[in-house]
């Protein structure tokens, strides 16, 4: 934490704590920089492996930038030319530079950026004016700043630095907070009726990014990824999009492809075969919090012939939990149930329970509801995509599973279609 000492001093300090409850003595920031000081607030922010901490010089009213890799050993103090007579700033890091926004002459907002080599360019006036210091907010691919309109500094209002659009928010009383969320923020605000909260959402992260051939892919959600499986000939793979766009390989090799998958828990199972034959894989999909590629689990499940979808659930708890398989091979699906044992597991193996005919899937799902019931959910392929349940309910009941058809849903000419 920064802070600001005596009013007179302007001098820089800094505290630190493990635990939230017991911290450290404040540490002399003007002295381990040789000069830092602030007029206002500190604003630090992480940049690349540095902390940086950005303030106004009270000298010449210019920003002021020291850094730190370790939290110990501080760069010496610098000033921004060009910034004479701003207040307030604030910084964020978008795009791979650090942004740095104050308020100027006349309520106009001002900002300033810096490379990771730690070069600033130039100084520019943007064509907005604001009541108070912005808060500026990285969205994905846009850099976006919430302001209070300088005419009436009731109105909040989001915007785009790069196209100057301009967004409504709320009616505010007070500079609002913001929370970073999964696709964009949270900004919470005082109002005259009290706090308030809106979600302002950027542009989905896997939009627009799923390359090549898109004729009958699935598209599974792991967390904030999206797992594509796209049905192209050759080494088939499975392409992650998120935070880190990469693609990873299922290990077959030849005319094999990638059908569709479904995620249980940490898990991708997904249908990989030819024109003959086929296999489900399962894959652990944990390493991709690090960035890393999935690791392949040990259970590879040989498909009764083709392999052109899978879907997976799990099933009773505690040592006795076991998973069910469902695999369609383009003309029926057959169902599978597993040993009592983990994924991950070499004792983790299926074995076929019944197989009946189905046409191609527009789609394929298994669910267990909190009734411990098992749910077979498949598109018909058509036009329409029509959920059905063809046989589900009766062949896995004669397998001792209990299966419904939810309440919310009627049945007409053997398919599922949602109440209004």
């Amino acid at each position: 934490m920064f802070f600001r000492g005596e009013c007179g001093t302007n001098t820089l300090y800094a505290v630190s704590t493990a635990n939230g409850r017991e911290w450290s003595d404040p540490v002399n920031l003007t002295e381990a920089t040789r000069g830092a000081r602030t007029a206002g607030p500190p604003f630090p922010v992480v940049f690349g492996d540095r902390l940086v901490v950005v303030t106004r010089d009270p000298a010449n009213s210019r920003i002021g930038v020291c850094r730190s890799a370790d939290g110990a050993n501080w760069s010496a103090y610098e000033t921004v030319a060009g910034t004479e007579n701003e207040e307030h700033p604030v910084a964020v890091v978008h795009d791979s530079r650090l942004f740095v926004f104050s308020h100027g002459h006349g309520g106009m907002v001002c900002a300033v950026s810096c490379s990771p080599d730690g070069a600033w360019g130039g100084h520019e006036v943007l064509p907005r004016t604001a009541h108070w210091p912005p808060v500026p907010v990285s969205m994905g691919d846009r850099l976006v700043l919430l302001v209070r309109d300088y005419l009436d500094p009731r109105a909040l209002v989001a915007t785009d630095v790069e196209t100057a659009t301009v967004t409504p928010v709320a009616q505010v009383t007070r500079t609002p907070a913001v929370v970073a969320r999964d696709r964009g923020v949270t900004v919470v605000y005082r109002s005259d009726g009290g706090f308030g909260s809106v979600d302002l959402l950027g542009a989905d992260p896997w939009g627009g990014q799923v390359v090549g051939d898109c004729d009958d892919l699935t598209i599974v959600r792991y967390r904030e990824h999206r797992l594509v499986c796209r049905p192209l000939p050759g080494r088939p793979r499975v392409q992650v999009v998120g935070p880190r766009t990469f693609s990873f390989p299922t290990g077959d090799r030849g005319p094999r492809r990638c059908g569709g998958g479904q995620v249980i828990g940490d898990y991708l199972a997904v249908a990989v075969g030819d024109d003959v034959e086929g296999v489900v894989r399962f894959f652990d999909l944990r390493p991709l919090a690090r960035g890393a590629a999935p690791v392949a689990a040990p259970a590879v499940v040989d498909a009764p012939g083709r392999a052109v979808a899978a879907g997976v659930t799990a099933i009773s708890s505690g040592a006795d939990r076991r998973y069910v398989l469902a695999v369609h091979d383009g003309r029926a699906v057959s169902i599978m149930e597993s040993t009592p044992a983990p994924l991950w597991s070499p004792e983790c193996r299926f074995t076929t329970l019944f197989s009946a005919p189905h046409r191609e899937p527009g789609g394929l799902a298994l669910l267990t509801d909190a009734a411990g019931e098992v749910h077979l959910l498949c598109g018909t392929g058509e036009r329409r995509r029509d959920l059905r349940v063809d046989f589900a309910g009766e062949r896995l009941r004669e397998c001792g599973y209990g299966v419904r058809i939810p309440d919310q849903y009627r049945v007409e000419r053997r398919s599922l279609s949602r109440r209004d």
